[in-house]
């Protein structure tokens, strides 16, 4: 199917991932370990202004958070950022890091996950089918970890998959490329939010 037999905003939602201070704060604990913490810098006004256009069009948007201290990661979390250097918890539940930068409305449902997946063992699924969703876009961080597992999980579970390429980021620009090339020839949706938003209002 093309991308305009898709978008209809009553059968959509947007996921908005890990938008949260840890992740896009200048203070948060990512920044010290980050590549290039420009490029995620750059997505967030994008992720804001297609936040509130999908508002404005009655558009479901749901804010999945991480919880990652040690005691919910998997093992493979815990050896990846001993690897990578990252002796802190990152989005430590109850702390600041945690909190979500880019602030949802009351009535949005917030998902909590403790892995790259934010179907795995969360209750987005159901909330989901509950809605009759059969569209997801994604928007967040990061390109290659979180955005590209969900977006796999999401099709795998027989949604159709957006995903605007100027609304997800990475710090590292060669991993967001390629996964952004990867989720394309898994016949994904790889648009803009320019794009996806004239489809919005081309919608009688």
């Amino acid at each position: 199917m093309n991308l305009k037999e898709i978008v209809i905003p009553n059968t959509m939602a947007l996921i908005v991932i890990d938008m949260q201070n840890d992740f896009c704060s200048n203070e948060g604990i990512y920044k010290r370990y980050s590549e290039d913490f420009m490029r995620i810098q750059k997505t967030i006004p994008n992720v804001q202004n297609l936040t509130n256009t999908a508002k404005d069009f009655g558009i479901l948007t749901v804010f999945v958070r991480s919880l990652f201290d040690n005691k919910y990661k998997l093992p493979h979390l815990i050896e990846k950022h001993r690897a990578l250097g990252i002796n802190e918890e990152i989005c430590k539940e109850g702390s600041w890091g945690t909190e979500l930068y880019i602030a949802p409305s009351k009535s949005d449902p917030i998902i909590t996950k403790h892995t790259e997946d934010a179907f795995l063992y969360t209750f987005l699924d159901p909330l989901l089918k509950k809605h009759n969703v059969k569209t997801v876009v994604l928007a967040g961080l990061l390109t290659e970890k979180c955005i590209e597992t969900t977006a796999r999980s999401a099709q795998l579970r027989g949604y159709f998959v957006i995903v605007p390429e100027d609304c997800i980021g990475s710090d590292k620009k060669l991993c967001h490329e390629v996964s952004v090339n990867t989720m394309r020839n898994m016949f994904m949706h790889i648009t803009d939010s320019e794009e996806l938003v004239r489809l919005w209002k081309s919608f009688p």
